[in-house]
Parts: structure tokens; C-alpha cells; sequence
């Protein structure tokens, strides 16, 4: 049975994305960011069930990979069969981009390379579809956060080596090549783990008065060391991941409070919650 407390925040935590795409003020987006991303990481380790653990891990990765993988080649690949459409249609051109790459028509040897870096890298998607590099990222941090759970007896001490190993990748400036595996890997594994924490030991923090300090926390965060899951540097890691928790379990409070009134808005969040995925693969192409 579907969790509509835990839909509600999926369906918050997109539309908080979409917004943050779409240039709203600075301050609010500043406040966003500190934690709209993490949230998605810490809802998958929320959600996590105890009796994958039980089988071998081959029943777990596979869910996985049918849940991220396939949707993330699929869609990136079509994407990329319609570059050279969007080039003449001018949704792609030579004069802007993102964060100025500009686009050209591709030849066939670069959609061959363009393909294999997709269906073996998980890199490499087009620019509309800038925000998939969530899609292999959660792959990769739920089957560590799965062999953490596993084999790890203390799950604080999981938690804390996972920290430790994403700050110093970071410091390090440490990668593997082509498949993208670095400290943002690590750093959402953090999250994941975070979140099956919470639903084991903390599920009650859904006080109101909670909420309000942790909005609060989230704030200052936001002014005094504002960064995001793309761009942190190595000294933000730590308050970040505290503001990303804290808005985080902000946000599943305010979507346990939506869920226990029946209303049009609860139908919306729940709808909306439901097709993440769709939100995320269209929204810029959209824009």
C-alpha cells in the first residue's frame, strides 16, 4: 500500500525543482536548493524494504536498474534521435546553452558515441535532459546504501564512512572515469542511508515546532553557506548535509499534515508525486 505522506513529498520536492529551474527570485531559490534534491536520495532510503536484503542482491539491483537505468537510456536516447530536430527547430542553437555550451548538429559518429556513452556510461544525455544525472546517481547510491545496510551492523557508523569517503573524493578531487562515480556519489549514498535511518529511529519527528526551527535552519544555511548538489565544495559538504536533512524531514512533515486532509491540493501532490519522472524528463523541454 502506497504511502500518501511519502508521495506528497516526491510531488513537493518536484515541483520545488521545477521552480528552481524556472528562475524564481534568488533568495527563495537559494532556500530550495539547500535541499530539494537530497530530499529524492532520502525518500529512496525512507522507502527502502528490509526484505530485499534477503534474497541476493541480484533481486535489488535489478529492480534498480528497471527503475532508473532503462528509463534513463530510453529517454535519453530518444532525446538524442531528436537532436538535430531541435537544432532546426531552434530549440538548440549555435548562440546559446546552458551555462554557455552551445549545440551543433551531430554526424553519425557522434550519435555512435554519443549512444555508447549513454547505455555504458550514464553520461552524456542531451541538454534538455540536464536533469537525469539524478537517474544514475541514485542508482549508484542505492546499491552502495543496499550493500552498506547489508553488511554494515551500525548504520550510524555506515553513515559516517560514507561522509568520510565522499569529503575526502572530494578534497581529493578524485573520479572513475566515464562512469561518473565520484563524491556526489558518495555524498548521495549519505543521503540514502539517511533517510532508512529516519524511518527505522526518528519517524516521529513530525512535530510542528520541528518544523519551524528546521525551516529556520535551512535559512541560514542558505546565506551563510549556500551551495548545491552540483556545485559543493568540500568545506559546505558537512552544514550542507545538515540544512539537506533538515528540510528534508521539514518537508515530509508538511506532506503528513497534507495527507491526513482530504483536499484538491492533497489529489494534486499525490498526482504530481506519481509522475516524477514524467516531470523531470519534460519540464525543460517545457520551459
Amino acid at each position: 500500500m502506497r504511502d500518501d505522506k511519502v508521495t506528497i513529498a516526491k510531488g513537493i520536492g518536484i515541483l520545488l525543482m521545477v521552480a528552481a529551474h524556472a528562475g524564481i527570485p534568488d533568495m527563495v531559490n537559494r532556500f530550495i536548493v539547500m535541499f530539494h534534491m537530497p530530499l529524492f536520495f532520502f525518500m529512496s532510503g525512507y522507502c527502502f524494504k528490509e526484505k530485499y536484503l534477503l534474497p541476493s542482491p541480484i533481486t535489488f539491483i535489478n529492480k534498480r536498474i528497471k527503475g532508473l537505468y532503462v528509463p534513463f537510456v530510453k529517454w535519453s536516447l530518444l532525446f538524442l534521435l531528436l537532436h538535430n530536430v531541435f537544432y532546426y527547430l531552434n530549440i538548440y542553437n549555435g548562440e546559446y546553452g546552458f551555462k554557455g555550451e552551445v549545440s551543433y548538429l551531430y554526424s553519425w559518429k557522434e550519435y555512435v558515441i554519443r549512444c555508447i556513452r549513454i547505455m555504458l556510461g550514464l553520461h552524456g544525455q542531451e541538454q534538455l535532459l540536464g536533469g537525469y544525472w539524478f537517474l544514475p546517481q541514485l542508482l549508484y547510491a542505492s546499491i552502495i546504501g543496499f550493500f552498506t545496510i547489508k553488511y554494515v551492523r551500525n548504520l550510524y557508523t555506515g553513515t559516517a564512512i560514507m561522509l568520510g569517503l565522499s569529503i575526502v573524493i572530494s578534497f581529493f578531487d578524485l573520479r572513475m572515469p566515464f562512469w561518473g562515480i565520484r563524491s556526489l556519489t558518495f555524498f548521495s549514498t549519505v543521503f540514502f542511508l539517511t533517510g532508512y535511518l529516519y524511518k527505522k529511529k526518528y519517524n516521529n519527528w513530525n512535530k510542528g515546532y520541528l518544523s519551524v526551527l528546521f525551516a529556520v535552519i535551512v535559512a541560514v544555511g542558505s546565506v551563510w553557506c549556500y551551495t548545491s548538489m552540483l556545485s559543493f565544495t568540500t568545506d559546505k559538504m558537512l552544514p550542507y548535509a545538515v540544512c539537506a536533512i533538515c528540510g528534508t524531514v521539514m518537508t515530509l512533515n508538511i506532506s503528513q499534515y497534507i495527507a491526513s486532509k482530504e483536499s484538491w491540493i492533497k489529489n494534486l501532490l499525490v498526482y504530481v508525486g506519481n509522475n516524477t519522472l514524467t516531470v523531470l524528463t519534460w519540464h525543460f523541454l517545457c520551459f
